[in-house]
């Protein structure tokens, strides 16, 4: 018999795909989990494995993640642990998030807000619309997602959280960019490039931000010259 094993799938239905043609025929799958998480296509890639000859499938760390969240959920309301409340309904929007679950996940981001506002956990209420405007932005909702995001930077000025703030402005130059303002996406990533440069954790949006800002140029040459051949 030849199993194919495969693992930490994430969400990725074209590199799934790539890994099954490239696995030639085989008698069995053996996935050891993960399906879910970072990826687009969460339900896709659970239908795709269901599909697959001699399956025996692992549940991951992440695709227990809900199951485990609701049952801290039940611990922490039963000890009126509001901080930690929070922080668990936060993660539970992230995870819907990644499911593509939109209302769930927005459903759970607007239960982390009244916590985290009332016991005053200013770095969860920052983060949770700031993903929430992501969650919004991935649906289109861009005018939607300006406004959570906008609420975040307000968040993070007060605390002076530079890297949250720069992480916010990266978002905002993305939303920007979607809308075809490229002017402000470029004016939004470069906010911050040269600010705690010596902090490791920084270099990563660092990149990030050089990277859309070439995608950024590369959009106003085609919106400048495409009319112009037309």
């Amino acid at each position: 018999m030849r199993a194919l094993i495969i693992s930490d799938i994430h969400a990725n239905l074209t590199a799934l795909e790539a890994v099954l043609l490239d696995g030639g025929k085989f008698d069995a799958v053996w996935c050891l989990g993960d399906l879910v998480g970072y990826g687009p296509d969460p339900n896709e890639c659970v239908e795709r494995i269901r599909s697959l000859p001699g399956l025996v499938c692992l549940q991951g760390n992440h695709d227990a993640a809900l199951s485990n969240y609701y049952k801290a959920l039940d611990i922490y309301n039963k000890t009126n642990n509001q901080k930690n409340l929070a922080r668990v309904y936060h993660n539970i929007g992230m995870t819907y998030t990644d499911l593509q679950d939109w209302n769930r996940a927005i459903d759970s981001f607007k239960q982390c807000f009244s916590l985290a506002d009332k016991v005053e956990d200013k770095q969860v209420l920052g983060l949770t619309y700031l993903n929430m405007g992501k969650a919004y932005a991935r649906q289109g909702q861009l005018n939607k997602a300006m406004n959570q995001v906008h609420k975040a930077l307000k968040v993070f000025r007060r605390m002076t959280d530079m890297l949250s703030m720069a992480e916010v402005y990266h978002v905002l130059g993305i939303i920007y960019a979607e809308k075809k303002d490229f002017l402000k996406a470029i004016d939004h990533i470069n906010y911050c490039i040269d600010k705690n440069s010596g902090d490791p954790k920084y270099l990563y949006l660092k990149g990030l931000y050089y990277y859309n800002f070439k995608l950024f140029i590369f959009g106003i040459l085609l919106t400048i010259t495409i009319p112009n051949i037309i």
